[in-house]
């Protein structure tokens, strides 16, 4: 499992939700 492709994922699921996305990609570290 890489954390890019959990991540873009993740933002991918989340597309809709803008404010979500920005949120789960700051801890991330992207």
């Amino acid at each position: 499992m890489s954390i890019m492709s959990y991540n873009g994922g993740a933002i991918m699921a989340m597309k809709g939700k803008d404010c979500v996305a920005i949120a789960a990609d700051r801890p991330f570290g992207v």
